[in-house]
C-alpha cells in the first residue's frame, strides 16, 4: 500500500473541508468521483472537497475522503506533524487525527 502525508486541512466558514494531499505536481486526484461517495478533486487548489458538504458532518467527511482515495488510488492519506490545520477548531482536530 502507497501512503501520501496530507500538507493541511482547511475547513472553511461556509462548511467546506479541503484536504490538501501532497503528490507529486504532476499527478492528481481527478478520479475519485468513480468512487461515487461524492467526493471531488479541486483542479484549482489541488484538494479533495465534498460536493455536498452539508450532507456530512465533518469527522464522518474526512473519514469518507480517506476511504474514497484508498478505495479508488490504492493511497493511504495520512495526518503527520507538519499537516498544516487552518480554521479547524482543536477539538477536531484531535478527533481528527485519532481516526
Amino acid at each position: 500500500m502507497k501512503t501520501a502525508p496530507i500538507k493541511a486541512i482547511t475547513l472553511s466558514s461556509d462548511g467546506y473541508l479541503h484536504v490538501y494531499p501532497d503528490i507529486p505536481a504532476t499527478g492528481d486526484l481527478e478520479h475519485i468521483f468513480r468512487d461515487a461517495s461524492g467526493i471531488r478533486w479541486d483542479r484549482t487548489d489541488r484538494s479533495l472537497v465534498a460536493a455536498e458538504p452539508p450532507r456530512w458532518n465533518v469527522q464522518d467527511l474526512f473519514k469518507q475522503m480517506i476511504f474514497a482515495v484508498m478505495n479508488e488510488y490504492g493511497i493511504k492519506l495520512q495526518i503527520t506533524q507538519s499537516t498544516a490545520w487552518v480554521g479547524v477548531p482543536d477539538g477536531l482536530k484531535t478527533a481528527l487525527a485519532n481516526d
